[in-house]
């Protein structure tokens, strides 16, 4: 499979298969999942970082999805972790290769920022936010941007220049003991995508993905 075959989110290949939708997103599993249950938001109009979406009303409903999505994690898994590598420009080194918007949502309980001073040797100044809304509302356009939401539910966003491309996924491969298994591009892990599409599939039904309560269909 060619790299460019990779940023089509919205192709047929299955690591791409939805498995929840609503009126503007998708929910779909990620090549490079280095855990099972690793999930993307994906917009389906093409827009560079969550940043370009310039309508409250899309930014309302991707809270509400992301919402969602990580009440089935935590059900699922027992935590969740959000997070947005924040890109301003086409081919920057902080869209990972990927230039268009994405939102990932990880099933992990690892304390990021330690582990950004800890095995990166990074630390930035991070300013807390109420929510992913108000982190792009608030936010500096044209500065590159870090957004996360950890396992506590404390959300917090950072804007620098030249944020290292991939940064958080070095940080969770770090914890998970597999620091040279970070890239997506190298790394596709199939069977974590195979596995998360299994473990999802249950909670796909007719109900609305912005309702707030799931019954997982038999």
């Amino acid at each position: 499979m060619e790299v460019e075959n990779f940023r089509k989110y919205h192709s047929k290949e299955f690591y791409n298969e939805i498995l929840f939708e609503s009126e503007n997103f998708i929910v779909i599993p990620t090549l490079g999942a280095l855990v099972e249950g690793w999930l993307l938001i994906v917009p389906k109009q093409e827009y560079l970082s969550l940043q370009c979406i310039d309508n409250n009303t899309l930014l309302i409903e991707l809270e509400e999805i992301s919402q969602s999505v990580s009440e089935v994690m935590v059900k699922e898994f027992g935590f969740v972790t959000m997070f947005e590598h924040g890109a301003v420009q086409p081919k920057s080194t902080v869209g990972c290769g990927v230039d268009f918007a994405h939102l990932h949502l990880v099933p992990i309980n690892f304390d990021l920022l330690h582990g950004l001073e800890e095995f990166q040797n990074i630390k930035y100044e991070w300013k807390k936010v109420s929510g992913l809304k108000t982190a792009i509302n608030t936010s500096e356009k044209g500065v590159e941007y870090l957004f996360l939401t950890d396992h506590l539910g404390n959300s917090l966003v950072t804007q620098n220049e030249k944020i290292p491309s991939q940064l958080f996924r070095k940080v969770i491969a770090h914890f998970l003991n597999v620091p040279d298994k970070f890239d997506w591009k190298q790394f596709h892990e199939i069977e974590n995508i195979s596995k998360t599409i299994s473990r999802f599939k249950k909670y796909q039904s007719s109900i609305k993905l912005t309702e707030l309560e799931y019954e997982p269909t038999r």
